[in-house]
């Protein structure tokens, strides 16, 4: 058997000859396979090569990546690795990451997320029983997922949209919906996350309008994650200043000791978004002057709240 690939998709392959099951990385855009006297040409699903040929071999496409060219004979069958697991090392469990899908199968779903492809399991896909993956993506669907899982050692990437989901559900009948408040409800995952491992429980939440001492946890591109020593809370992008933040890192570094104040909360899921936005004493403070907004915040979260309680009387 021999396979041909002239220019693009990678195909990673599993073959089985007898009780042997040899798995193999080939390439092709325009490829063919003939085994047992059957030929695939161009076929969506493939074929594998077992490193010994035989009239016999099972064939499989277990994914597709983008590779060199290649041509692989039946006596001399290189394997070629997929993306190095450096590549792997840009995300962080709970990055939101658009991608493209780029294979769908009955288990799931392959996301190239630029370089790296990742898996979004079946199970993964909604809170909802899904029957079948094709129901929800079509190859070259543009997409949003979150990282659930990362094995940098393999270079493999675990994806998730069910923990995107603003209801379970929502995958199923309004996928848009999903994407539009993916880096929220990501945010909110990593809030539970981080409250469940705490060692001690939470009586209550914070208060809102009181403004609190907190040391930056993580900085991601839409907000900050900020830890005020009982519960790990989000400050969105949109509620660091009155004008716009164009990078994160200008503003804040991880260890970074902040004065917030708690916007909203949410009981049921023990939840609390934050702000500084509404410490600043002029618009654009935390950009320019963010010891001022600290100095004035207590000041800042007293008038806040006065204008609150002005308007609901």
């Amino acid at each position: 058997m021999q396979v041909a690939a002239q220019k693009g998709l990678g195909l990673r392959l599993n073959c089985t000859t007898g009780r042997r099951r040899t798995p193999l990385t080939g390439v092709s855009e325009s490829w063919s396979c003939n085994v047992e006297g059957r030929s695939w040409i161009n076929a969506r699903h493939g074929f594998s090569c077992p490193s010994s040929i035989s009239a016999s071999a099972s064939c499989s496409v277990l994914a597709r990546r983008p590779l060199a060219p290649v041509h692989c004979a039946s006596s001399d069958i290189p394997t070629i690795e997929p993306s190095t697991p450096t590549d792997v090392r840009i995300f962080e469990i709970g990055d939101v990451v658009a991608g493209v899908v780029q294979s769908v199968r009955p288990y799931g779903a392959l996301i190239d997320l630029g370089g790296v492809t990742g898996l979004l399991h079946i199970s993964q896909i909604s809170s909802e029983h899904v029957q079948s993956p094709e129901e929800v993506f079509a190859e070259g669907d543009k997409i949003k997922v979150m990282v659930l899982s990362h094995d940098r050692k393999r270079g493999r990437v675990g994806l998730s949209t069910k923990k995107l989901e603003p209801t379970p559900g929502d995958m199923l009948r309004n996928p848009q919906l999903v994407y539009e408040k993916a880096e929220e409800m990501a945010a909110a995952f990593i809030s539970s996350v981080t409250r469940a491992s705490s060692s001690e429980p939470i009586d209550d939440l914070p208060k809102l309008g009181r403004v609190y001492e907190g040391v930056v946890q993580t900085v991601k591109p839409y907000g900050a994650f900020v830890d005020l020593g009982i519960i790990v809370g989000l400050l969105h992008v949109e509620h660091i200043s009155c004008e716009k933040v164009r990078s994160l890192e200008e503003v804040f570094a991880k260890g970074d000791k902040i004065k917030v104040m708690v916007l909203s909360q949410d009981r049921k899921r023990g939840r609390v978004t934050l702000s500084t936005k509404k410490l600043e004493p002029t618009p654009g403070d935390m950009l320019r002057n963010p010891q001022l907004v600290y100095e004035k915040a207590e000041e800042m979260a007293a008038a806040f709240k006065e204008r609150l309680e002005r308007v609901s009387s």
